[in-house]
């Protein structure tokens, strides 16, 4: 008994035998042509995986990408295939494919490379990219930013104003922030009160102390006619003013008085001190802290 003789071809259509056919076998026989046409298709799918399709690596489930019909061997990792918009694929990054997507890419750790324009990061919220000629990398759009801060330490997205040190390996963008606004002082400059850091040498910097400080915009000294500059601290002082005497008085034995002589002028006597340490409104204690 022999086997029928298969060609690798695609085979238009599958024969139908008709009554009229007469039984014949044999490799041309009628009643062989049904499955000699569908014995000719299988071996041409056959051929065609073969030749296309690494039957190791399916066999053993590492199937290339190649191989899945994009035309690619492998993909980078963090790259993404997507549609070109003509049935073709195409590589992007996955910058490019969050900017397509017009949406803001999630993390838990600040990237270290520009992945999107904007990015979450939990802890810190949203961040953009930025590039200036102190700072690369990401940094709230509001880094810099005084703030009153509601808890006894600050946020994760805050640092605290108080002070102490600061260094470039923490704060990088912080530090970058007050160099682009002109918020720096050599460092025997550097005052509590004002809001500017000084550079202490090797990466160290003297963060600002707003501790007992009130906030004003700026505007003109009222007392020199001079600009305010940006950041900087003015003392506490009252409007200069004078206590009208409407009369006379005499000395009473025992009792410190004023006494005016005949021109006018006060010659002797004093008032009793009154008030406390210090000239200032109604107010509430909050911690002053800075937006990273």
């Amino acid at each position: 008994m022999a086997n029928l003789t298969e060609t690798a071809t695609w085979t238009a259509g599958v024969y139908q035998i008709e009554t009229s056919d007469p039984v014949l076998g044999g490799p041309s026989g009628i009643s062989n042509q049904q499955a000699k046409d569908l014995a000719n298709r299988t071996a041409y799918l056959k051929e065609q995986l073969e030749s296309n399709l690494d039957m190791d690596a399916a066999a053993a489930g590492v199937l290339g990408v190649k191989f899945g019909g994009t035309g690619r061997d492998t993909l980078t990792a963090g790259s993404y295939l997507t549609g070109d918009g003509t049935g073709g694929v195409v590589l992007k990054t996955a910058a490019e494919v969050m900017a397509d997507l017009k949406v803001i890419p999630y993390f838990t750790s600040v990237p270290s490379t520009n992945v999107a324009p904007v990015v979450h990061v939990v802890g810190l919220g949203e961040l953009w990219w930025t590039e200036t000629a102190y700072f690369t990398g990401y940094r709230s759009p509001k880094c810099g930013r005084l703030e009153y801060g509601w808890t006894p330490s600050p946020l994760p997205f805050q640092v605290s104003a108080v002070g102490g040190t600061w260094t470039t390996a923490a704060h990088a963008g912080l530090i970058a922030r007050f160099q682009e606004s002109g918020l720096v002082v050599p460092l025997a400059s550097w005052k509590a009160g004002e809001y500017m850091i000084a550079d202490m040498g090797s990466g160290n910097w003297k963060a600002p102390d707003m501790r007992d400080m009130f906030l004003r915009f700026t505007g003109t000294d009222a007392d020199t006619a001079n600009a305010r500059l940006l950041g900087s601290k003015q003392l506490d002082d009252y409007k200069s003013h004078n206590h009208p005497i409407l009369q006379s008085v005499g000395a009473q034995s025992g009792t410190p008085q004023q006494v005016i002589n005949t021109s006018g002028a006060i010659t002797g006597g004093a008032t009793s001190n009154s008030g406390g340490a210090e000239t200032r409104s109604v107010n509430m204690a909050l911690n002053p802290v800075i937006i990273l």
